[in-house]
């Protein structure tokens, strides 16, 4: 989801009114990177899926919770451009991350992509908005858009009580759950394997790091982004036991070469 206005001011509260959820306050933009190692965003379309857990509709509450609907959207066809209080007139300046694939990455040309990204880049155009995008860590995303650095974070950003108490959010236009990457040989098969003691990496401010501290009852390794988090696993920097993420941006990190073995479970 993508976070939108902030209670602290009305300047930018009606904003895009279908189902996303995309931050919005003002602010100034950073550079975005130049090329790309390597395209991020491959592969695309149907060949980045993968199969739903086959667990997924047999534990308790999965669904139940309705913090994603927010009644005060608009339809798109509602919004006033010039209400919406941006940094810079025809700019929607957005903070966004390089590594969260297939929610939000970096092409082969530099390009940032995903699909939250490119359908933040469709709504705007049918708003007559230009994007201009900047990388940020997801552990300073929120306060940057809440003190006006940014008009949108765009960062599939679950929507919280908490949260809204800082920034805004559309409507949720996507459905996750938690996962957990093991190192290959690891005997943890499922949440339930942890133990007092296991090292879990998370990525700072996100809601598995609330997750494992809140309901597994664990002390996590805490890291600026998911990147930092899965190469750590990965090379074992800091003797990590598994690394909590979302299902489909920790699926790279699951697969051959990736680093590590991913252990699903609903969230």
């Amino acid at each position: 989801m993508n976070p939108c206005e902030s209670p602290r001011t009305k300047r930018g509260a009606k904003l895009f009114g279908l189902a996303t959820t995309i931050l919005i306050v003002c602010g100034l933009a950073l550079a975005g990177p130049a090329l790309a190692d390597r395209n991020q965003c491959a592969p695309g379309g149907s060949e980045s899926a993968t199969p739903v857990p086959k667990d997924l509709s047999t534990i308790g509450g999965v669904g139940q919770d309705d913090n994603h609907t927010t009644p005060t959207v608009e339809p798109l066809s509602a919004v006033n451009v010039d209400a919406l209080g941006l940094g810079t007139r025809g700019v929607l300046n957005v903070g966004t991350l390089s590594d969260a694939p297939p929610s939000i990455c970096v092409d082969a040309t530099g390009t940032f992509s995903g699909f939250d990204n490119q359908l933040l880049v469709a709504i705007a155009k049918k708003l007559g908005l230009q994007v201009r995008f900047a990388s940020t860590d997801f552990s300073a995303l929120l306060a940057q858009v809440a003190s006006r650095r940014f008009d949108v974070g765009s960062s599939s950003v679950k929507a919280t009580p908490a949260r809204r108490r800082t920034v805004g959010f559309t409507n949720g236009y996507d459905f996750g759950y938690y996962a957990l990457v093991v190192p290959p040989g690891s005997p943890i098969k499922n949440f339930s394997d942890l133990a007092e003691g296991q090292r879990i990496g998370v990525v700072q401010g996100t809601v598995e790091e609330s997750y494992v501290v809140d309901d597994l009852h664990l002390q996590p390794v805490k890291y600026p982004g998911f990147a930092t988090v899965y190469g750590s696993l990965k090379t074992q920097q800091r003797r990590l036991g598994g690394a909590g993420g979302v299902g489909g941006q920790s699926d790279e990190a699951g697969r051959p070469g990736g680093g590590g073995r991913e252990c699903l479970h609903p969230g």
